[in-house]
């Protein structure tokens, strides 16, 4: 269920110009959402397109916004930074997913939950996951090795499911102090 409903998502916010081929028409059948869902998996749209091009998460962060959120990653004690740098360095390492740079995650979750919500704002782009793992910019500081894709998409499910108190807080420290 909880796929069928990140897939809507994506699909709505991601692919509007696709879904909007099918939209107003009564009512699908299953092969014409099929077809869409392939469309929107597999073959690439010019946003998508674009965002091939650049190995970062697609950032549309002021540097405000970036300060605020390097706020909530210090609030929220997200990360184990190298010595001698501030959150808002590693944020904005992140961000543009810098070659060689890498953080150790104290919570998964929790990390999984503020990508989340920027993805929500549309402040990064719809392959956050992808590139954090591709660049290897995130370690696990239990196993000490690069966090992979399947154990962000499992942590991130795990907090909607369940969500606990800090990460509900993360979420709405997120949308408040980088709501536009």
């Amino acid at each position: 269920h909880a796929m069928n409903v990140s897939i809507v998502r994506n699909l709505l916010t991601v692919g509007r110009a696709l879904f909007r081929k099918f939209a107003g028409r009564t009512p699908l059948t299953e092969k014409e959402c099929l077809e869409m869902i392939n469309r929107h998996l597999f073959i690439s749209s010019p946003m998508n397109a674009k965002e091939e091009e650049s190995p970062t998460l697609s950032s549309k962060l002021s540097a405000s916004q970036e300060e605020n959120l390097a706020g909530i990653v210090h609030s929220y004690g997200l990360f184990e930074l190298p010595e001698g740098m501030d959150e808002r360095t590693a944020v904005t390492k992140l961000l543009h997913c810098e070659e060689g740079f890498a953080v150790k995650v104290r919570n998964l979750r929790n990390v999984a939950v503020m990508f989340d919500e920027l993805l929500a704002m549309k402040l990064i782009c719809y392959k956050w996951q992808h590139r954090l793992v591709e660049g290897k910019h995130l370690i696990s500081s239990q196993s000490e090795e690069c966090v992979t894709t399947s154990s962000l998409s499992s942590a991130l499910s795990e907090s909607k499911k369940s969500p606990t108190l800090q990460q509900e807080r993360i979420r709405s420290d997120v949308k408040n102090k980088l709501g536009k």
